[in-house]
């Protein structure tokens, strides 16, 4: 048998079965009944090392290692055809404004040092934190709705976060600025009603009415800008099996309980999430609310540990 437990399991709706055992694999329940059978392969390649970093503590015990010097010093090549001024005038932050020109000029300073951070090839990991964004930050929730997915009716708990989204859509406006090819950028998050969300934005952009309004973007900046051609909104279970040059991806709950939820203490569903891009991943989360999750708790110390956190201006 070659497979890998860490990474998703059977996806089992029903709780009687899920308690028989039918949630272990045939291979997941070899491996626990014959340790010394079980042979770990550690050479990847994948990922740059600091993107093997975070995988490397949640699910490997640090086994892992890129199998070759290529492997290891990945770069998304295409983003290093531009400078960080050439950023700064694609994003239009480089302009003081015509009105209250002081209070623009600090507030283009401020996003340009987040946007030029997070499309910056040679930071292979940043971690974007909305925890200072007040109540705009935080997600909306609905419990026990009907919602249509492109699989039909589905009935849960729907969370979005109009804020993340609104995030997302400027660092694929910085990564677009930088360079990025079509098809080289996939956005991801773990709740579907997000990757909805996100997809439907997606469409919109692409079809030239994209714009957020006061909900995502407290700014009221409508949405002018490029993305990546070729952009993909995907769940973490469609994107299992593929990887691409860079991943966005926004974990979506925020709030001031700073509840986690259940999906955020996944470490296998997680593990899939953080291992999909070769060259660049952008997280964008409210470090407070995921700092309680046991799995993200980790994650949040490696991107500490590395100097890989930015935190968000406050929303004025």
């Amino acid at each position: 048998l070659v497979g890998a437990p860490a990474q998703l399991p059977p996806l089992v709706q029903s709780e009687r079965a899920a308690a028989a055992g039918l949630s272990i694999s045939p291979m997941q329940a070899l491996a626990e009944a014959h340790p010394a059978a079980v042979f770990q392969l550690t050479a990847q390649y994948r990922m740059a090392d600091d993107l093997a970093k975070i995988s490397n503590v949640i699910s490997y015990g640090g086994a892992l290692r890129a199998a070759n010097e290529q492997v290891a010093s990945r770069v998304m090549r295409c983003l290093l055809s531009k400078t960080e001024t050439d950023v700064v005038r694609a994003l239009g932050l480089g302009s003081l404004g015509s009105a209250n020109a002081e209070d623009s000029r600090q507030k283009n300073q401020r996003d340009a040092a987040w946007l030029v951070a997070a499309s910056d090839p040679n930071r292979r990991v940043v971690f974007l934190d909305t925890s200072d964004g007040g109540d705009a930050a935080f997600e909306t929730s609905d419990v026990g709705v009907v919602r249509e997915s492109k699989s039909g009716p589905v009935r849960g708990n729907k969370h979005v976060n109009a804020y993340e989204r609104f995030i997302v859509m400027r660092v694929l406006e910085a990564l677009r600025a930088r360079g990025a090819e079509p098809g080289s950028v996939a956005v991801l998050s773990p709740y579907n009603s997000q990757v909805d969300e996100l997809d439907a934005e997606l469409r919109r952009r692409e079809a030239g009415t994209g714009d957020f309004g006061d909900a995502g973007n407290p700014e009221g900046t409508p949405f002018d800008l490029p993305i990546p051609e070729g952009v993909e909104a995907l769940t973490i279970d469609r994107a299992q099996g593929r990887d691409v040059d860079c991943v966005v991806l926004s974990f979506c709950r925020a709030n001031e309980a700073r509840d986690a939820g259940r999906l955020l203490a996944d470490r296998r569903r997680l593990n899939v999430a953080l291992t999909r891009a070769r060259s660049k991943l952008v997280l964008v989360g409210h470090g407070k609310t995921l700092a309680r999750s046991p799995v993200l708790s980790q994650v949040l110390g490696v991107v500490l540990k590395n100097g890989w956190m930015v935190h968000l201006p406050p929303v004025t």
